[in-house]
C-alpha cells in the first residue's frame, strides 16, 4: 500500500478514470511516473461506470461530478468546460440561438451520468451568472 510516510511510493496503486480522460490525459503520464517511481505497480482502470473504492476495488478515481460514495474524499482537480456544438446544416434549418432562453426551441443530445442516470443540465454563464437552459432532448448519451 502507498502511504504518505513512504520515502518512495511502492506497491500497487489502482486508479480508475473515465475512458476518455484516462486515454488522453492519464495514460501519457504513466511512463514518466513509472520511471520516477519504479517500485510503484500502477493499474489504470478505464470505465465510464461508477467504481467502488477500498481494499478490493480501486485506491483512487478521477471523475466529473460531485462526490457520490460515502467515506470518499473528493478534491477538485480541474474545471472541465462543456461546449454547445451544432452542424451548419442544423443552424441553417433552425436558426442560431442568440440567448440561452432560445435553446428551448432547439433539439439536442442530453448527456446522462453513468452512475445514476441523472441528466446533465444545459447550463451557461451569462454576465457571470449561471443560467439553466430549457431544452428538448432528441436523444441521450450515456458514458
Amino acid at each position: 500500500m502507498v502511504t504518505a510516510g513512504d520515502i518512495e511510493p511502492a506497491g500497487p496503486l489502482r486508479i480508475a478514470s473515465s475512458s476518455a480522460f484516462g486515454r488522453h490525459v492519464l495514460a501519457p503520464l504513466l511512463p514518466s511516473l513509472q520511471q520516477r517511481y519504479p517500485q510503484l505497480q500502477l493499474e489504470l482502470r478505464l470505465s465510464d461506470r461508477a467504481v467502488q473504492h477500498g481494499p478490493e476495488a480501486v485506491d483512487a478515481s478521477i471523475r466529473i461530478g460531485a462526490q457520490l460514495e460515502d467515506g470518499v474524499v473528493a478534491r477538485q482537480l480541474a474545471r472541465i468546460p462543456f461546449v454547445f456544438c451544432a452542424a451548419p446544416a442544423y443552424l441553417k434549418a433552425h436558426g442560431t440561438p442568440q440567448q440561452p432562453s432560445e435553446l428551448g426551441s432547439h433539439r439536442g443530445l442530453l448527456h446522462r451520468f453513468p452512475t445514476d442516470g441523472r441528466p446533465l443540465r444545459w447550463c451557461l454563464l451569462k454576465d457571470g451568472q449561471r443560467v439553466d437552459a430549457a431544452h428538448h432532448p432528441a436523444g441521450g448519451v450515456r458514458g
